[in-house]
């Protein structure tokens, strides 16, 4: 006699029936990006800004910043030179105020960009499309959004120049 479960034992027999296959459901609808529809001006340059302008880079750079906090203000000539240095590798970069939109807040935005060398960004308004689009538990914060309005990464600490060139060459 052999042990139960031996070579020597018969084998089961295979089954017959063949599993149904699924068939792929097919999409009902373009799939909505992740940014939510907004529409604002820019405090300095007085243009318009809503979702579209994402199809125009491969990346798009949004930093929300505030008139109070410090690292964000240092950090602003490294992110104009980011704009400058990645212009034609696919990088669109603009700026949030994330202060309230009262008339003291903005012109001390204004002093605080026209104090730094050379700084051209738009710096959006915050209104309600726009703090629903990228919303700011701290200062700074940072979306990288594809060209379909779709978050790729965020970020929630202000940075060297160096630490953003390794985090935008690992984006585009």
């Amino acid at each position: 006699d052999s042990p139960s479960g031996s070579p020597t034992d018969k084998p089961t027999e295979k089954p017959t029936a063949k599993p149904t296959e699924k068939p792929t459901p097919k999409p009902t609808a373009t799939p909505k990006p992740d940014i939510p529809a907004f529409s604002t001006k820019a405090i300095n340059n007085g243009s318009t800004y809503d979702n579209s302008m994402f199809s125009k880079a491969k990346v798009t750079m949004v930093n929300v910043w505030a008139t109070t906090c410090g690292p964000c203000i240092q950090e602003m000539p490294h992110i104009q030179q980011l704009a400058n240095n990645y212009a034609g590798r696919g990088l669109k970069v603009v700026t949030v105020l994330g202060d309230s939109e009262t008339p003291g807040c903005i012109n001390t935005a204004l002093a605080i960009i026209g104090g730094i060398q050379g700084f051209n960004l738009p710096v959006l308004r915050n209104n309600s499309s726009v703090a629903a689009a990228f919303p700011a538990g701290a200062y700074p914060t940072t979306y990288f959004i594809d060209s379909n309005g779709n978050i790729l990464k965020v970020v929630t600490t202000s940075n060297s120049y160096d630490k953003w060139c390794s985090i935008i060459d690992n984006l585009l």
